[in-house]
């Protein structure tokens, strides 16, 4: 499971090489990797996790965002969250807040029968950035995650924090 989520994080920083390989405009947007801690509410009574993102400019204020949420393993069940979102920025340098929505798969790993499932989800996130230097800062934001098992569809509140970096 260690190297599905290893894998992934360097599939996101290749995927964002052409972004932050382009040295020519040091003004323009550029793109985010951030890492934090997430606690979702209501999975399993509350379920604390790992968040790893790469966030790629679209422009000045929308941005695109891919995903990545490993939460606790109990009993040899794990729960990944993979998602894709899209970013609207309120501010350019300094305090940036933020909101999205976007969509994503749900996966719950039971290793120990063998069995998975993946079910689709939406969500909605808001937060803000506070950078600390040039390239780097600490973010802080909440999800609001709806997972659609049919016939229902279980919301999920998720607040997360964690520092980012800038290419």
């Amino acid at each position: 499971m260690a190297r599905r989520v290893v894998a992934a994080v360097l599939v996101l920083c290749l995927l964002s090489f052409p972004v932050w390989a382009d040295d020519d405009d040091k003004a323009s947007p550029q793109t985010t990797l951030g890492v934090g801690g997430v606690f979702f509410t209501g999975i399993m009574g509350g379920t604390p996790g790992f968040d790893v993102f790469a966030q790629f400019p679209l422009g000045d204020v929308l941005a695109a965002r891919a995903n990545l949420t490993m939460l606790l393993a109990v009993q040899g069940v794990y729960l990944v969250l993979v998602e894709g979102t899209g970013i609207l920025r309120f501010g350019g340098e300094g305090f940036t807040p933020y909101v999205g929505a976007g969509a994503g798969l749900f996966m719950v790993l039971a290793t120990a029968i063998g069995q998975a499932q993946a079910l689709i989800t939406f969500n909605m996130v808001g937060g803000a950035e506070l950078p600390l230097g040039d390239q780097f800062g600490v973010f802080g934001q909440v999800r609001l995650m709806g997972v659609m098992d049919p016939p229902l569809i279980d919301m999920f509140f998720g607040p997360s924090v964690g520092i980012y970096i800038r290419f």
